[in-house]
């Protein structure tokens, strides 16, 4: 019976123990992955854009604090922030940590910031930590307003949210409203809502989405403004795309409603894709390329183009009082096989668009008509074409292809020369 008791009274022991247990191990781990931040891993590349330096960090039982050097550098001058930072590691039920942050630019973009702004400028947040590794904060925003020889800006308050775990960085951002006025104009912006999010373990999926409820400025008004991004990968494949809407527009006396255009990539080699963009982030954009760079780019650039891929706009609509019209187009370049490797021989492309209504004036419509660009089909001018291996059709019609496949010849030698000279030394 007394073992019994013992034990029971042990019991809380033993609890705290582990709790205690479970805050120092969080601070360990809060340790490690800081000091990682300024020790790229492998694979990663030295050259980055982003780097941590001057890093600070002090880990105690149950609570850690530190600071580090931010610095952005482009290919014409570099941008150093502050970041300072403190973690509660008190194991919770729903947490293994809570946080706090802010981060503060230097240097010159602060001395500047301050002049125009008149405060410094900074952005703060707290989020947690869960037991699986996810980090969760929000970002808030301060209110800017500057007035400034007869101009103005004003940004209310703004908040945001990011979330960051071995999948997936999710980034939000919600601004409720901007003002601009100077030289007797006026912009202003309301419920300006942004979204990214992509793949942070396989890379393979990223989209993002910009929203606009409504803008309005001195010579008119936009409503409803949609634009989306998005690529995802297919395999050895990269798809892309880019949708554009607006609800609304008005200005000269004129107004459009539902207004719609969608691009599209797709089937780019996704090897290529990478190694494009990899040498693109070393070298300055491909202003400052090694020889082996040159070599790769070039490689890469072959690849594309002979692996094949297809670009077009599958969608484009939009109505303006009682008229209207809409459109698509597709172009394809097919994989390289034998001989066939000129683009004359391995581009097809075809598209259709519509006019209806009073968009064009009676005289406009016969004039299209007459020039057999367009056909009528009531109130409606509807037009097609065609275009493999050098035939051309039109509305149906045959027409002398020469126009594009000499376009085409020239393309292929273009291509091939700056090709050759990527290769070369500089």
């Amino acid at each position: 019976m007394k073992n019994k008791l013992v034990a029971f009274a042990a019991l809380p022991m033993l609890g705290l123990a582990v709790w205690v247990g479970l805050g120092y191990h969080t601070g360990v781990k809060v340790e490690e992955a800081v000091k990682s931040w300024s020790a790229p891993a492998a694979g990663v590349s030295v050259d980055s854009a982003w780097k941590v330096t001057d890093l600070k960090h002090s880990r105690g039982l149950f609570a850690s604090s530190g600071e580090f050097h931010l610095v952005y550098t482009d290919a014409e001058d570099s941008y150093p922030f502050l970041v300072a930072y403190s973690v509660d590691h008190k194991a919770l039920p729903a947490e293994a940590a809570r946080f706090s942050w802010l981060l503060l630019p230097e240097g010159p973009l602060a001395v500047e910031l301050k002049a125009v702004v008149g405060t410094d400028l900074k952005l703060t947040g707290e989020g947690t930590i869960a037991y699986t590794g996810s980090l969760m904060s929000d970002i808030r925003v301060p209110q800017v307003s500057i007035r400034k020889s007869g101009a103005s800006l004003s940004l209310v308050p703004s908040t945001g949210a990011v979330l960051f775990d071995a999948k997936r960085v999710e980034l939000q951002w919600k601004l409720d409203k901007l003002v601009m006025r100077g030289n007797g104009q006026a912009f202003e912006v309301q419920d300006t809502a942004v979204r990214v999010d992509v793949d942070n373990k396989t890379r393979s999926k990223a989209f993002a989405r910009l929203t606009v409820a409504q803008i309005n400025t001195s010579l008119g008004s936009l409503e409803g403004l949609d634009l989306t991004a998005e690529s995802r990968r297919n395999g050895d494949r990269f798809d892309t795309s880019v949708s554009q809407s607006v609800a609304k527009i008005e200005g000269g006396g004129q107004e459009f409603s539902n207004l719609q255009i969608k691009w599209e990539v797709n089937g780019l080699h996704a090897e290529s894709v990478e190694k494009l963009v990899q040498v693109a982030q070393e070298s300055g954009e491909m202003k400052s390329l090694t020889s082996k760079e040159r070599k790769m780019a070039a490689e890469a650039i072959e690849t594309l183009f002979s692996r094949g891929f297809s670009f077009g706009v599958p969608t484009l609509t939009g109505s303006a009082k009682s008229a209207g019209f809409e459109g698509a187009f597709t172009v394809s370049v097919a994989p390289a096989q034998g001989a066939e490797n000129a683009l004359a021989d391995r581009v097809r492309s075809s598209g259709k668009a519509a006019l209806k209504g009073s968009l064009l004036s009676p005289e406009q419509r016969e004039a299209v008509a007459s020039a057999g660009l367009a056909v009528v089909q009531g109130d409606t001018l509807t037009a097609s074409y065609e275009y493999s291996k050098g035939l051309l059709k039109v509305n149906s019609r045959a027409l002398d292809a020469t126009f594009l496949d000499e376009a085409l010849a020239k393309m292929d030698s273009e291509l091939l020369a700056a090709l050759s000279g990527l290769k070369k030394q500089p």
